[in-house]
């Protein structure tokens, strides 16, 4: 779901799209100084609980992963099917694909096929962690545990990485199981700015005080439009690793000269602005060595 925030009856409510009859939306937010919230669901996610404290609206849509997105595609398409005028009877729910269990179908119903610029684009601006896991799949073997080690034994060959500064055990990044030094990071980006095919990469990154995970950060002179790069965070580990751009015709946005990665381990409970602030800090001093004759 992509979840944004607009006024209705004097106070702030979530909006949950797609929205569906069938989907109940269930407001336990209050009004308040900062703007920290999660949203559950229930078994099925046919009722979606949403509750922190709000600061006002946000147009700016952040993505919540649903845990049964068979069950979404469900209710969303009964719900736009009651619109169109087709009567609807009984209910939803998970079952085989065809009668007596056979997980086999003799030909798709539908396909759907994404752009992979597309998908980079959500997993890298707005670090959508399912889609990051849906890429990694689909380039490896299926399985998650195949696939990751497929991807830790790429990046070392392709990019001559130390053994063992790199290990992959997922592709959303959340696994603790992760793991990568500044070094290697730093040298897979550089590699990535020489390819013919580096703008597919560098044109997904969030852009400081512009776009995605970047759009409320590094948003003042030397940084605006200056640092693109991919954000992370687990409990005690903050990252931010990208590129710097030259100043191009006295404004922002040209090539990439400086590739940087800044991890952090360790961080308190509480204190990942910390994190956020000394990256940020280091940021602007790459900018401004870049910027030196």
């Amino acid at each position: 779901w992509d979840v944004t925030f607009a006024r209705s009856g004097g106070r702030i409510v979530p909006v949950v799209y797609p929205a569906s009859a069938w989907i109940r939306v269930i407001d336990q937010t209050r009004a308040s100084k900062r703007h920290v919230w999660d949203m559950r669901s229930n078994a099925n996610d046919s009722e979606l609980t949403v509750r922190g404290e709000v600061k006002g609206e946000s147009s700016y849509p952040l993505s919540v992963p649903c845990d049964y997105p068979p069950m979404l595609f469900a209710r969303v398409l009964a719900d736009r099917l009651q619109r169109a005028g087709v009567r609807l009877g009984g209910g939803m729910r998970l079952g085989p694909l065809v009668p007596g269990g056979s997980q086999r179908l003799d030909r798709p119903l539908a396909v759907h096929r994404t752009p992979l610029l597309d998908a980079l684009q959500r997993m890298n601006t707005d670090s959508l962690n399912m889609v990051a896991e849906g890429v990694m799949l689909r380039a490896g073997d299926g399985t998650w545990a195949g696939s990751a080690e497929l991807m830790t034994q790429t990046l070392q060959q392709a990019y001559r990485l130390p053994e063992g500064s790199v290990r992959v055990s997922d592709g959303g990044g959340l696994s603790r199981h992760n793991r990568i030094s500044a070094e290697a990071m730093t040298r897979i980006l550089a590699a990535l700015a020489a390819r013919q095919d580096a703008p597919a990469i560098l044109n997904s990154l969030a852009v400081g005080g512009g776009t995605g995970t970047l759009r409320r950060r590094l948003a003042e002179d030397p940084c605006r439009g200056r640092v693109i790069g991919k954000t992370g965070y687990i409990l005690g580990v903050s990252a931010l690793s990208g590129y710097i751009l030259e100043r191009e015709g006295g404004g922002a946005g040209g090539r990439a000269v400086l590739a940087f990665s800044i991890l952090a381990n360790d961080v308190p409970p509480g204190k990942a602005w910390v994190a956020k602030d000394l990256q940020d800090a280091l940021c602007a001093e790459l900018v401004r060595h870049v910027d030196r004759p």
